[in-house]
């Protein structure tokens, strides 16, 4: 249960902070029921294709309670779970089953060539038979993790683009009185920066090195914390 949630609170953070949305005019080019800004594998393909003229399996040889994506026709994409024979009518049971958008766009196909380059390990079984819940779930957290730390590092790099407000040796002073006298005023702020002279800018330079350097150890760390 905690995994659940955890993998709820993290899919929802990266929607916030990547600022995802689903207005209209947005587009999804590989017909999978996820916009492109928002699909981590483009051109995706049905593990199952189905359609008037028979169905197409991508997917060797699919086992019960597997888990796989299925397109009717040019429907969008749906997660499905193969149902153990006899115990209903057709193959597949779409309840409890993973959206496209947890997914980041990936069929299971797709989810297990991320994951072997990832882990290095031997997926073969995922590919002949489908994908388990455990490697949807490990892949989903993994993704959303790192997809985290991405827009985290984003963020603190766009705040080391204005160091010299962080930096408090003496040599920026000049700098930091130019920029409290803009009232966050951004051509004065600018205007800030074009004039300082040589020795000042090196000040700012090496202000922004080591927030930038900060920032990577800190995107490192983040990183480490989804394997």
């Amino acid at each position: 249960m905690k995994k659940i949630i955890g993998l709820a609170v993290l899919i929802s953070a990266v929607f916030m902070l990547a600022g995802v949305s689903f207005a209209n005019g947005m587009v999804d080019a590989d017909a999978d029921g996820v916009m492109d800004d928002y699909d981590l594998c483009p051109e995706s393909i049905a593990d199952v294709h189905m359609c008037e003229d028979g169905m197409i399996f991508n997917i060797e040889s699919p086992k019960p309670n597997r888990y796989l994506t299925t397109q009717y026709c040019e429907d969008p994409f749906l997660w499905a779970v193969v149902i153990p024979k006899g115990r209903a009518n057709g193959w597949f049971n779409q309840i409890g089953v993973p959206t496209m958008a947890e997914t980041f766009g990936c069929s299971c196909l797709q989810i297990v060539d991320i994951m072997m380059y990832e882990t290095g390990e031997d997926l073969d079984g995922h590919i002949k038979h489908g994908c388990s819940k455990s490697l949807i779930e490990d892949f989903i957290y993994k993704m959303a993790c790192r997809m985290q730390c991405d827009a985290g590092l984003e963020a603190a790099l766009e705040e080391c683009s204005w160091a010299a407000d962080a930096c408090h040796t003496a040599c920026c002073e000049p700098l930091n009185q130019c920029l409290e006298g803009c009232a966050g005023d951004a051509d004065c702020q600018l205007a800030c920066f074009e004039n300082l002279d040589d020795e000042h800018q090196l000040c700012h330079e090496q202000c922004f090195q080591e927030c930038e350097e900060n920032a990577l150890q800190a995107y490192r760390v983040c990183l480490d914390s989804c394997l």
